[in-house]
């Protein structure tokens, strides 16, 4: 008699020694998938284990384990077979055993099973626990929803139980598995046929794919071991695709400058690789072209040289679809974006216009404001002559603050419009004007320029109902240009700012400051405004300070009054640039009322160019209005009539009147101490001659 040794590609096939010899078994080479299935009955491991599978001892978390060896044909209840050839459950005439049958029997029975009788012998170590079945697939390009169905069968029932663990892992060299389920002893002969998902974690894999049946966890009870098997493991999974489009890009129609975004919807097993045509030549990323290599093409700020019919090819490693025809038309023209502009009450300021991509002469150019208050509709007037054109401007005598225009072009048949801010000022003193009468949103776009970031997140920082919103909860910096800048350490002008502030929150005991004249740099300060809780007499109140230097220090000069939450204060500083001397006033009347100057050095002096707030922690919650910097304190303050406070004795009672609203009334204990508002008194104004000595004022 001979023994046959066969070789192929895959495998090798080895001599079986019948008997209880020792069948010597090699670890086979991984399974490439094919088709649609994979299919294993184990019916022929006496001729050895089928290609892609191993049994192997040691195995666990983290390793696959040692290869081991089949021992040969078992009997379902020999208790020392190791890993072999078993009968399955089920007869040659297709009747369930019920694990009571000969040895005869099992040995006749051509539905075989791969399983072990775990052993607790020296011969046989690293199997309770750390025995395994382990299936190894080449990879699964092409490949997704992968599942499989398997027969656990319980072979032979004894007093100690095994738990099997089915899992899985991708990588040629695995040190990590994950658990689909496990598999307990039920206790009885038979199968139980269980099935799992893969998942997309191995979908498309170029590396080694395995799946496990796993002892990981000793067995539990006494006596002898169960013996166990797998049969009729079935793989399914979806075989490779070629691209389809599911959802058309879509024809537009885009106006110059604006954007136009063209969209594939594709499948079909990934990658996925796409190429973007315009008229049969291909796109490349350059320009206001991107997305040409990726699902969605985008062309920014479109003219008409984008026009043209547009297609995509979708691919992958088994074909390619071409999508239908998206043409892109491109109309009208557009007006080159204008930066904000400024201009004294009364006094004409002119804008030059510039049409970009206009096919046909541009013939009319008209205006609106959105502030009839500050500039009417009358006074905007323009002229258009092909491609340029004018709008003049006139703001009404003593108006002032920000107002947003809307220019609108046509060229007979195409209406396009552009908006930007005028800042109007009543005088020339005033180099920066604004009671941020903007749509509530973000200031810096709905200012349109007026005001830009500087530092931390874009868009933070809003406008509240026609106030600028200051927060603690946000890191927001903007700033405005100033008129006239940069004011450099040259400079003999004297800068000053106002602003009128109304605290919600208050700040913390150390504080931050909220408002400084600033450089061209995103860090050049000077003047910072600050807020604390340090030092006051009342709880639940703040104060102001200020300090010169150029750096995030505290301020070194605070003035010495205690204010009120949800009460307006305005605040005046002065900023001298050639020697870095900042000065602070609350709620003056002129530059000679009470102030502090900052008292510590002067570091790095700036050259100004704008001014700005600043959100951060510890400052409080506010929001500030009618912001101007000027070059005297007069330009900043204005110029205010005075009108005649009345004080009339009747009973006991000192009753203060006066004619107008705008005017509010402050007390001080002397004539020259520190006046502050009294909350809501209005005109008449009633006070008991019996409480202590006061001094009254108005201030606008």
């Amino acid at each position: 008699m001979k023994t046959l040794i066969k070789q192929t590609p895959f495998r090798l096939i080895p001599a079986l020694l019948c008997g209880a010899a020792l069948c010597v078994q090699a670890v086979h080479a991984q399974v490439t998938l094919t088709g649609t299935n994979y299919t294993q009955n184990f019916d022929t491991i006496s001729n050895g284990l089928p290609a892609g599978w191993s049994v192997r001892t040691n195995a666990n978390l983290t390793s696959l384990g040692t290869p081991a060896s089949l021992a040969g044909s078992g009997t379902w209840k020999s208790g020392n077979a190791k890993f072999g050839n078993y009968a399955s459950t089920v007869g040659n005439s297709g009747t369930n055993y019920t694990g009571s049958e000969s040895t005869t029997i099992q040995g006749n029975t051509t539905n075989r099973c791969l399983g072990i009788g775990q052993a607790a012998d020296s011969t046989f170590p690293g199997d309770d626990p750390g025995a395994a079945f382990v299936f190894q697939i080449t990879n699964t390009i092409g490949l997704s929803n992968l599942m499989f169905s398997v027969d656990l069968n319980m072979l032979g029932v004894q007093p100690r139980s095994t738990t099997w663990t089915i899992d899985y892992a991708v990588a040629n060299s695995p040190s990590s598995f994950t658990v689909l389920g496990t598999y307990s002893d039920p206790g009885v002969f038979g199968t139980t046929t269980q099935t799992y998902n893969l998942g997309t974690d191995a979908d498309n894999q170029t590396s080694n794919v395995w799946i496990r049946v796993v002892a990981l966890s000793a067995s539990t009870g006494s006596g002898s071991r169960d013996t166990f098997g797998i049969d009729n493991f079935i793989l399914n999974y979806a075989g490779p695709s070629i691209p389809t489009i599911a959802s058309q890009p879509v024809s537009l129609t885009n106006a110059v400058l604006t954007t136009a975004s063209l969209s594939v919807w594709s499948s079909g097993t990934p990658p996925l690789y796409y190429q973007w045509f315009d008229g049969g030549n291909p796109l490349s990323d350059g320009g206001n072209i991107s997305g040409s290599t990726n699902s969605t093409l985008t062309l920014s700020q479109v003219v008409h040289t984008n026009a043209g019919n547009y297609t995509v090819v979708v691919t992958n490693n088994f074909g390619s679809v071409t999508s239908c025809v998206a043409t892109v038309t491109v109309v009208g023209f557009a007006i080159a974006p204008l930066a904000p502009t400024n201009t004294v009450a009364s006094v004409p300021v002119t804008v030059g216009l510039n049409f970009i991509d206009n096919q046909t002469p541009v013939t009319a150019v008209s205006g609106t404001s959105f502030n009839q208050n500050i500039l009417t509709d009358a006074n905007i007037s323009g002229s258009a002559s092909c491609n340029s054109g004018t709008a003049t401007l006139t703001p009404l005598a003593g108006s002032n603050g920000v107002v947003l225009v809307s220019l609108t072009a046509s060229d007979g048949s195409f209406f396009t419009n552009t908006v930007f801010p005028l800042m109007v000022v009543p005088s020339t003193n005033i180099l920066f004007n604004d009671n941020f009468d903007y749509a509530s949103g973000s200031v810096t776009t709905n200012s349109f320029g007026i005001w830009n970031n500087h530092s931390g997140p874009a868009g933070q920082m809003t406008v509240t109902n026609g106030a600028l919103s200051v927060s603690l909860s946000f890191d927001e910096d903007v700033n405005a240009l100033l008129v006239g800048q940069p004011f450099d350490t040259n400079s003999s002008t004297v800068l000053y700012s106002r602003f009128n502030v109304k605290f919600t929150a208050l700040p913390t005991a150390i504080g931050a400051y909220f408002a400084h004249f600033k450089d061209a740099t995103a860090s050049g300060f000077a003047a910072r405004v600050w807020a604390s809780t340090a030092n006051t007499n009342t709880a639940g109140t703040f104060r102001l300070g200020i300090g010169n230097a150029n750096a995030a220090n505290a301020s070194t000069a605070q003035f010495p009054l205690d204010l009120s939450l949800n009460t307006n204060y305005t605040v005046v500083t002065r900023m001298i640039p050639s020697n870095g001397i900042c000065t602070l006033w609350i709620n003056p009347t002129n530059e000679t009322d009470p102030s502090v100057t900052a008292a510590d050095a002067v570091t790095n002096p700036i050259t100004v160019v704008s001014y700005a707030f600043r959100e951060t922690g510890g400052e409080g919650k506010m929001l500030v209005d009618d912001l101007a910097v000027g070059t005297s304190f007069d330009s900043v303050i204005g110029t205010v009539s005075s009108i005649p406070l009345y004080i009339q004795l009747i009973g006991t009672n000192a009753v203060l009147t006066w004619s107008s609203s705008a005017f509010a009334l402050q007390s001080a204990p002397a004539v020259n101490g520190t006046y502050t508002n009294i909350t809501g008194a209005t005109s008449p104004f009633t006070n008991g001659i019996d409480s202590p000595t006061k001094f009254y004022r108005l201030v606008h």
